[in-house]
């Protein structure tokens, strides 16, 4: 109880614009957040990725925090929130386009199996069939070839994550639309 006494004051303070509460805030949470995340967890840079989400998450909701309402709860649920966000989106995309290329890589070649050293260019041969711009190509190629996580990828090209995401899901939309297209042309021949 006195962690949650402590916390509630913190917060007072922290709405009053006290960054000094906020750094006390800090340092009492983020031992206890990367505890959590590292067990649910594993690469770093998601674990950096989610615990930069949840402090930017609470920062903004600090203002949502009502006077009778228990802190420690309220926390855990904007991370937990944080945490199942982030893994909605990331298996969100990564089924999308396995599928897309599967189904592609089944209609214009032979499905390479995982060890198949002969796999990336399939893929690679995938997209040059898909007329697809360079930039978009060395963003799947980045995905999926490289397994670069959204973060180095937005990092690499210096823009923001979620601008990235939206751009990879757009990306994904148009590899699935013209796919469709091709299968018609060849069932047409």
């Amino acid at each position: 109880m006195e962690l949650e006494k402590q916390l509630r004051e913190l917060f007072n303070e922290y709405l009053k614009s006290s960054e000094n509460a906020f750094n006390q805030i800090h340092n009492i949470l983020s031992p206890k957040v990367m505890i959590y995340l590292r067990k649910r967890l594993k690469k770093d840079e998601d674990i950096a990725e989610v615990y930069q989400g949840f402090f930017m998450k609470l920062h903004k909701s600090r203002g949502l925090l009502k006077a009778d309402q228990p802190v420690l709860p309220w926390i855990y649920s904007i991370l937990r929130s944080e945490l199942l966000d982030f893994i909605k989106i990331n298996k969100r995309h990564i089924k999308r386009v396995e599928a897309v290329f599967q189904e592609q890589l089944s209609q214009t070649t032979p499905v390479p199996s995982l060890d198949n050293t002969n796999a990336e260019n399939s893929i690679s041969t995938l997209l040059n069939d898909l007329n697809l711009k360079p930039d978009a190509i060395e963003l799947l190629q980045m995905r999926f070839e490289e397994d670069l996580s959204t973060k180095e990828m937005a990092l690499r090209l210096n823009i923001t994550e979620p601008t990235l995401r939206k751009r990879l899901s757009r990306l994904l939309d148009a590899v699935k639309s013209q796919g469709k297209e091709l299968r018609r042309n060849e069932n047409e021949q």
